[in-house]
C-alpha cells in the first residue's frame, strides 16, 4: 500500500450559488485538486462546499464532508465519505487535524474562524507550518491588518517560522497560482 493521498481542506461559504462567479472558481478548484490525485476536505454541505465537491467528483476525486449535527442536515450529493461530528468544535478539528494545506475561499463567519484557526495554530505551533492559502482577494485586508505583527512569542521561545503573521498565509489571485503554490509547498515536505 502506497503512501496515502494528500488531503486539501477547502473552507468557503455556504451561500454561493451556482450563477455566483465564487461557485466557478470553487467548482475548478476542487477539479484541479481531484486531477492531481488529492483528496478534497471540506464541511460537506452548500456553497463553495458543494462546488468544489462537484468540481473534484467530475474529475473523478474523493470528496471527503465533515458533518455537523447541529445542522441537521444531509450532506452535499457529491461526497464519496461523510465524517459526522456532533458539534462545531469538533467539526473545526476534523477539518483541520486532516489537512496537509488549507485553501480560504470568501465566506462570512465561519470561514472566517476557519481561517484565523489555521493561522493561529501554526502561529502557536500547535501545528506544524503547512499552506494556508487565501484564494482572491476577499481576505486579503484581514490578512494584511494583521500582516505586520510578529509570529515571536516570548512564552514560546525561539521558532523557525516566518518572521511576520503574513508570511504565514499566501494569498493567490486564480486556481492555477493556487495550485502551483501548493504543488511547491507539497514537494518541499516530502
Amino acid at each position: 500500500m502506497g503512501p496515502r493521498p494528500r488531503q486539501i481542506v477547502i473552507f468557503g461559504g455556504s451561500k454561493f450559488r451556482p450563477d455566483d462567479e465564487s461557485w466557478g472558481v470553487a467548482e475548478e478548484l476542487g477539479r484541479a485538486i481531484a486531477e492531481r490525485g488529492w483528496v478534497l476536505v471540506n464541511g460537506g454541505y452548500g456553497g463553495a462546499m458543494h462546488a468544489s465537491s462537484a468540481g473534484a467528483r467530475d474529475a473523478g476525486g474523493e470528496v471527503t464532508g465533515v458533518l455537523c449535527d447541529l445542522f441537521g442536515a444531509e450532506g452535499n450529493p457529491h461526497l464519496t465519505r461523510s465524517i459526522p461530528t456532533d458539534d462545531l468544535y469538533t467539526r473545526l478539528r476534523e477539518l483541520i487535524d486532516r489537512g496537509d494545506a488549507y485553501i480560504t475561499l470568501p465566506g462570512s463567519t465561519g470561514t472566517l474562524t476557519e481561517l484565523v484557526l489555521v493561522w493561529e495554530l501554526i502561529n502557536k505551533r500547535v501545528m506544524p507550518l503547512r499552506p494556508l492559502l487565501c484564494l482572491g482577494s476577499f481576505w486579503e485586508p484581514i490578512i494584511r491588518h494583521f500582516g505586520s505583527e510578529t509570529t515571536f512569542d516570548s512564552r514560546l521561545g525561539p521558532s523557525e517560522l516566518p518572521k511576520s503573521l503574513i508570511d504565514l498565509v499566501t494569498i493567490v489571485p486564480t486556481v492555477s497560482a493556487a495550485m502551483r503554490t501548493l504543488d511547491q509547498s507539497l514537494a518541499s515536505q516530502d
